[in-house]
């Protein structure tokens, strides 16, 4: 069922992790989703502009090796993106083909039927 229209905001990913078909890796990548959203200091309305703040953050493209150098240095100084980009590290570990976050983000969609 393609889904037109969805951003992908919090309440819409906990409307999709409530969908009973859904598939065990797609429930916990937007799960942690969720939680990394949840844990960044900043608001963030949807998936795509948690993103926007995760490259604001490391400065670049969101490429696991980008956010792993970001969240080793300054930790005390940046606890809550360090936790929260421990989740998207996390995310990176379902998706071994993708390049970047929204690059896995497109994927997600296409998985869901989301255009």
């Amino acid at each position: 069922m393609i889904k037109a229209g969805l951003m992908l905001t919090l309440t819409e990913l906990e409307h999709l992790i409530a969908e009973k078909d859904l598939n065990k890796r797609d429930r916990e990548v937007l799960h942690l989703f969720g939680k990394a959203i949840i844990d960044w200091p900043e608001d963030a309305d949807s998936v795509d502009e948690f993103i926007n703040r995760v490259e604001a953050f490391i400065s670049g493209e969101t490429t696991l090796n980008n956010i792993r150098e970001k969240a080793s240095k300054n930790v005390m100084h940046f606890a809550w993106q360090a936790e929260s980009l421990g989740q998207v590290c996390d995310i990176f570990n379902h998706y071994s083909g993708c390049k970047t976050l929204r690059d896995i983000l497109d994927v997600l969609k296409s998985d869901l039927g989301i255009r």
